[in-house]
């Protein structure tokens, strides 16, 4: 996976390839099979079981998602959730 490494990388220098700002952007709700397509191309540990999947969308392409699950641990912590996985798309 070494193109999602080089695009971590440039990110952690403030060099990324695209800048696009959150508030040209639009969340909405994604299918499980879209995030699971997405993270395998963008996230560097892959896809992994989630109850819900928010997409944020660019001139209608998809460009970062965010994957929820009940915690490891939901007996101790019963009414929360949360975050499985989150990426943006590489270069951005």
């Amino acid at each position: 996976k070494q193109e999602i490494v080089k695009s971590i990388l440039r990110h952690k220098l403030g060099v990324s390839v695209y800048k696009i700002a959150a508030r040209k952007c639009t969340a909405r709700e994604i299918s499980r099979e879209q995030a699971k397509i997405f993270l395998e191309a963008n996230h560097i540990s892959g896809f992994t079981k989630c109850r819900k999947s928010m997409g944020l969308f660019h001139d209608n392409e998809l460009i970062a998602v965010m994957t929820f699950r009940l915690p490891t641990h939901s007996r101790k912590y019963p009414n929360m959730i949360e975050v499985a996985r989150f990426s943006t798309k590489i270069n951005h």
